[in-house]
């Protein structure tokens, strides 16, 4: 599948960086760390996990501020690259690992980006723990490499043609409307679900 994959060498990084400030184009070219390849569909990090065909993807301030390298390479403690572009997701199942309770082939959903202990198949933190999952302390451990959110970590894919979630956390079945509908509605519906899951 062609995906947009960001992997920052040093190289690539200072290249775009410098030529960044004469041309924003810089950040498009064929030096900088975003590119448009051909990459393999992941493979399942767990029983529990499903791959989505991605219908729909929003494009999130934090992507732009990536492409753009306004963030801190600091931040890459937090991260493993390559990776594939992107969190803000909405498709259908394409497979389910045999874990993956009540999600079938064929459901549509949202993807839950985060990437806390649940998904990482290791037991919860202490915010995990409380519901804080979006403060989880585990963002390197387990079974999945280190990252924040799926689109932000070389394991669990993202705005490619399949990216691949927990099903504990990451997917919420939406509702049998058309996709311009649930296009339109994605981001309230994902906030919505977030507050009513609690």
């Amino acid at each position: 599948m062609k995906a947009l994959v960001f992997n920052p060498t040093i190289p690539r990084f200072l290249a775009t960086k410098a030529l960044a400030r004469v041309t924003r184009r810089a950040v498009w070219g064929p030096w900088a760390p975003l590119q448009l390849r051909e990459v393999p569909d992941p493979p399942l990090p767990g029983a529990d996990w499903v791959r989505v065909a991605v219908r729909l993807g929003g494009i999130c301030g934090s992507d732009l501020h990536t492409i753009h390298l306004d963030t801190s390479p600091a931040l890459s403690a937090l991260t493993s690259f390559p990776f594939v572009l992107g969190h803000e997701n909405v498709g259908t199942i394409l497979e389910a690992g045999p874990d993956a309770d009540g999600l079938y082939v064929g459901q549509r959903v949202t993807v839950e980006p985060t990437l806390p202990c649940a998904a990482r198949g290791v037991p919860p933190c202490e915010n995990c723990s409380a519901g804080r999952y979006n403060l989880c302390l585990r963002t390197s451990d387990g079974h999945v490499s280190p990252g924040l959110m799926v689109g932000a970590c070389r394991d669990t894919g993202g705005r490619g043609q399949h990216g691949l979630g927990d099903w504990r956390r990451g997917h919420r079945p939406v509702c049998d409307c058309r996709t311009a509908c649930a296009r339109q509605w994605r981001p309230p519906c994902g906030v919505g679900q977030a507050s009513f899951s609690r």
